[in-house]
């Protein structure tokens, strides 16, 4: 499958974003935790700024296809998984299988903080996955 250029603008989008908070993002499994303490930043600073949905769900379209694309690179690609443009959001599906969708995952720890870790979410997701097998 091609890849899809949106999609591609959008986590693109994240490693620019994320060298202003300091961050040199690679698409590995370590940037995982340095998403997460941006995520932070963003659900303090919320309290504050007082975003619309529009505007979190802008940040999490972008964040959400970082995450994701960490997720296809780190693991999700071997169990045949791909981006899917949907409707609403990009997703992460695998034909005659499963979705993920890292861009709601996103959005959610924008708006419930840590409990909705992006953190566990690749961790669970990734041992989910490799048990399938």
């Amino acid at each position: 499958m091609a890849e899809n250029v949106e999609i591609k603008n959008l986590y693109e989008t994240a490693v620019k974003y994320a060298s202003s908070f300091g961050k040199s993002f690679t698409f590995a499994p370590e940037d995982i935790p340095a998403l997460e303490e941006i995520l932070q930043y963003y659900y303090e600073d919320m309290a504050k700024s007082r975003p619309t949905e529009r505007q979190m769900w802008s940040m999490a379209l972008i964040w959400g296809a970082f995450l994701g694309e960490t997720m296809l690179r780190g693991y999700c690609r071997q169990y045949g998984f791909e981006w899917v443009p949907e409707e609403d959001q990009p997703v992460i599906t695998k034909p005659g299988g499963g979705t993920l969708a890292p861009v709601s995952k996103v959005f959610k720890r924008l708006h419930n903080g840590p409990e909705d870790s992006v953190v566990t979410y690749y961790n669970v997701m990734q041992d989910l996955l490799s048990r399938e097998v």
